[in-house]
C-alpha cells in the first residue's frame, strides 16, 4: 500500500490525472432533447390552422396567420435539431 500511495503522489501521476481530467471536462455531454413529441404536437397544430384556413372560416384573421406562421417556424426549428435517424 505504501508503495502505491508514493506512486500516486508522484507530480508526474497527478499531472497526469489533472490533464485527463481538463480533457474530460472539455468534452460536450450534453444531450439534444427529443423533441418528438413537441414536432407531432406542431405538425398537428399546423394541420388544424391550415384546414380552418382551407375551409375559409378564418380567412380574414391576422392572429391565425401569425399563429401558423410560429407554430411552422418552430416545427421546423425542431425538425433541423433532431437527429437524422429520428427523423
Amino acid at each position: 500500500m505504501a508503495g502505491i500511495k508514493r506512486a500516486l503522489r508522484s507530480p508526474e501521476i497527478i499531472d497526469e490525472i489533472c490533464r485527463r481530467v481538463r480533457a474530460a471536462l472539455r468534452k460536450p455531454k450534453i444531450k439534444a432533447p427529443d423533441n418528438a413529441a413537441r414536432i407531432a404536437e406542431l405538425q398537428s397544430q399546423v394541420e388544424n390552422l391550415a384546414d380552418a384556413i382551407a375551409s375559409g372560416s378564418l380567412r380574414t384573421s391576422p392572429a391565425l396567420a401569425a399563429r401558423l406562421g410560429a407554430a411552422e417556424a418552430e416545427l421546423e426549428e425542431l425538425k433541423a435539431r433532431q437527429p437524422a435517424h429520428a427523423r
